[in-house]
């Protein structure tokens, strides 16, 4: 075992930043953790507001972090928070690949989004 990562709910979500080396951890009921894996301390926090819990994260080019959940996706700055309004009411998965690119699975229809800028 590398190390243990306390958490204050169920871990649901666990994806890499290859940028920074850190390890991002997403709570069931919206607790974003970033752990530096070189120290193994927790470097930010943050509590994302909507109850209805999160399945996946993903980590843009530029270092936000994509979350979603059964009621939307909402992209996230790992220090600050949530920016913006939330997008994909009803996504229930997304992938980010590794140009930015997210596709969003909401039901049966599987949308591509080139550009996940919010406002």
């Amino acid at each position: 075992m590398i190390f243990t990562l306390d958490a204050p709910e169920p871990v649901v979500g666990l994806t890499f930043d290859q940028t920074t080396g850190e390890l991002l951890a997403l709570g069931a009921a919206g607790n974003l953790a970033t752990v530096d894996l070189d120290t193994q301390a927790v470097v930010a926090e943050v509590q994302l507001e909507d109850r209805s819990g999160f399945l996946t994260l993903g980590v843009r080019p530029d270092g936000l972090v994509v979350a979603s959940g059964w009621a939307h996706a909402v992209l996230v700055d790992r220090v600050n928070g949530p920016v913006g309004a939330p997008l994909f009411h009803g996504a229930n998965g997304l992938r980010i690949r590794d140009d930015g690119t997210v596709v969003a699975v909401s039901g049966t229809r599987h949308d591509i989004f080139d550009d996940f800028s919010l406002g």
